[in-house]
């Protein structure tokens, strides 16, 4: 079993100047996301 410490308290990112009608999704699981979190913390 995984377990998430903290799920993100976000249902979205996009970069500043885009435009939310942009048709390319990228679909994290909270795994996924707990990685970047963690890769983030380290830098």
């Amino acid at each position: 079993m995984r377990k998430v410490v903290a799920p993100p308290g976000f249902i979205g990112f996009k970069p500043y100047g885009h435009t939310s009608d942009s048709s390319l999704v990228v679909e994290l699981l909270y795994e996924e996301y707990e990685a970047l979190k963690l890769a983030d913390y380290d830098f």
